[in-house]
């Protein structure tokens, strides 16, 4: 049913992604201070001062943002030839995983930061085959940098960012520095706000402390949810080989998209060291890559049996988890 629904071409698929998003939120929307005794997912006092004072309003733009990633995501697909055209699988995947545990329902910082690398990925796509791509080259730098000024541990996709232009064959001196001021230019605005305010060496402390001190990692879920990532990593799994066939039968430029998926894939989770309490959060970057992957094998998977029942699974166990969570 879920694969049926939304491989199928039509309009009624638009409704029922919506139908999706808030059928997997409702436990937020009907009860949008259910996070009040934790910790903010956020960083910044006036957005933790708006989601404390209006959680109800907090909640409904949490869950607009979340659809918009998942439409840009799935258009990101489509236009780049990865998956069908006019299927919303990707973007059904992306809000089924980035909904799939209760505590990440909270409205964080990652919202933001998710859509902001979904737009740095839509750039680093299209730039393939120019030549002459500096310009995308330095707006993907500079949506990494500001990224990294919201979460920090984002930074080190500088790298990623150096391993799609090795990957696009473009990698240069002048593209290395054009990564390296992009990245940087955030940074340097924001330190000039900082000593305008009196506020820089506290900031810069908080720098180093941040590159240099590796927290422990946290990350405290019921066993429900470790239920429904096992069923994605089983997805994940059995359609990897399927994937990684189709891929090398198509056009070198597909191969080559595909490869920075997997890449951004790597670097999402290889940054995870970084970021101590705000595990759960940090890894909300995993699922854009994850439902990329995803989709390209179950929207050309002739298992639909086997993948059907995993996802109504993995969504039977969700809901177990906000039932729990609610007792």
């Amino acid at each position: 049913m879920y694969l049926k629904l939304f491989r199928a071409k039509f309009f009624g698929q638009y409704l029922a992604l919506l139908f999706l998003a808030v059928l997997l939120r409702i436990d937020t929307l009907f009860n949008p201070e259910m996070f009040a005794n934790f910790d903010s997912g956020f960083k910044f006092e006036t957005l933790i001062a708006f989601e404390r004072s209006f959680p109800f309003l907090a909640a409904i733009i949490s869950l607009i943002i979340l659809i918009l990633q998942a439409l840009l995501l799935n258009q990101l697909l489509e236009n780049n030839r990865i998956t069908p055209l006019n299927q919303l699988l990707t973007a059904a995947i992306y809000i089924t995983i980035t909904s799939s545990a209760t505590p990440i329902l909270q409205p964080n910082i990652m919202l933001l930061v998710n859509l902001i690398m979904i737009l740095a990925l839509n750039i680093i796509f299209n730039s393939y085959g120019e030549q002459f791509s500096y310009k995308r080259v330095f707006d993907a730098s500079l949506l990494t940098g500001l990224s990294s000024l919201l979460h920090f541990p984002t930074v080190w996709f500088l790298l990623f960012l150096w391993v799609c232009l090795m990957i696009y064959h473009s990698f240069t001196f002048r593209t290395l520095l054009i990564t390296i001021t992009g990245v940087a230019l955030p940074w340097l605005y924001a330190a000039l706000y900082f000593l305008w305010t009196d506020q820089l060496q506290d900031s810069f402390s908080w720098f180093i402390n941040s590159v240099s001190n590796i927290q422990p990692l946290s990350l405290k879920f019921d066993p429900y949810i470790f239920i429904v990532w096992i069923l994605f990593f089983i997805l994940f799994i059995s359609g990897y080989r399927e994937i990684s066939k189709q891929i090398s039968t198509n056009s070198i430029e597909i191969r080559r998209k595909f490869k920075v998926l997997i890449f951004f894939f790597v670097f999402s989770l290889a940054t995870s060291f970084w970021a101590g309490a705000e595990l759960k959060f940090h890894l909300l970057l995993t699922s854009i890559p994850l439902s990329a992957i995803l989709s390209v094998y179950l929207s050309q998977t002739k298992k639909v049996i086997l993948t059907e029942t995993l996802m109504i699974l993995i969504l039977i166990f969700i809901f177990i988890g906000k039932i729990i969570y609610l007792i």
